[in-house]
């Protein structure tokens, strides 16, 4: 939904305006349901809609009403088309309608024009779901069509159209084997989240310090033997477990920046006592701050 604000000047106070997108597509309205009338109506019974709406939404008599100005014109335009029965029989054939119980007066012409709409209003109404037309059509492309205002005939029209268009397209993008701006762009994103991570890990591991192989470094270190004559082991001088200890996630210039202290989740299950403690957490912060 997109929402814009508009301030006066004049007054303290604004009008928010708000602008819905649409959910679904709307209903074709027929010149029948603007009269109020079924299209099995007569001649006489249009006239008579066309008196009483006329007279509802006429705009002397509804002066400074934009709607109903608006609405007028839509029926006057409704029995234009109507009250004419060359352009009837046509719009008949747009909208798919058939006469099942026609009046002894009615008369229609068979064409091939209309044969072909009254056929295209019928395949819209069994091949096309909301679905299937959003699918291929935006909706950017349904409100330049003005898609709401066109009958069935119509629509089944621009969509076969639109279909074949959209096809040849294919045919031509998989012959060159150009890859279309969806599968192009999926793609692209893809490789570029794998870039990213690759660097974020080199760049891991280029910050770690170079250590010392550890069997290198057990083989340079000698026993130490103290003043008393005891032997101090050399595995007992080299920290071999250092490197199960690290961990390329680890930042050598922030040795102690954990997301969590360590032993403070272990930690909560008893009462703190850290009073009673005989020497400080060397992970206390207030010591690395005196230090500092």
């Amino acid at each position: 939904m997109l929402r814009s604000r508009l301030f006066n000047p004049d007054q303290h106070h604004a009008v928010f305006i708000f602008r819905a997108m649409a959910t679904k597509l709307k209903d074709y309205v027929s010149h029948y349901d603007i009269l109020e009338v079924t299209p099995e109506c007569t001649k006489t019974e249009i006239r008579e809609s066309w008196l009483r709406l006329s007279m509802l939404y006429h705009p002397d008599l509804n002066k400074e009403d934009d709607e109903a100005t608006k609405k007028f014109m839509e029926i006057k335009e409704s029995y234009k088309i109507l009250i004419n029965d060359q352009k009837r029989n046509a719009y008949n054939d747009k909208i798919g309608f058939y006469h099942a119980d026609p009046p002894p007066n009615f008369q229609k012409e068979w064409t091939f024009q209309g044969e072909k709409e009254l056929h295209g209003a019928r395949a819209y109404h069994v091949l096309w779901s909301e679905e299937a037309v959003r699918k291929l059509m935006c909706s950017d492309r349904l409100r330049e069509l003005n898609w709401n205002k066109q009958p069935p005939a119509e629509r089944y029209r621009i969509l076969e159209e639109e279909q074949k268009k959209q096809n040849k397209l294919r045919a031509e993008l998989s012959e060159s084997g150009t890859l279309s701006l969806k599968v192009g762009s999926d793609r692209y994103f893809l490789i570029f989240i794998v870039v990213v991570v690759l660097i974020i890990i080199v760049n891991m591991y280029d910050r770690q310090e170079k250590k010392e192989n550890m069997m290198k470094l057990l083989w340079n270190t000698n026993d130490y033997i103290t003043e008393a004559g005891g032997v101090v082991s050399r595995t007992s001088l080299v920290d071999s477990g250092a490197e199960y200890r690290s961990s390329i996630f680890e930042d050598p210039a922030r040795p102690n920046n954990y997301w969590v202290t360590p032993g403070q989740i272990e930690g909560l299950s008893v009462p703190d006592n850290s009073a009673n403690a005989p020497n400080p957490s060397p992970l206390d912060t207030n010591i690395f701050d005196a230090k500092k």
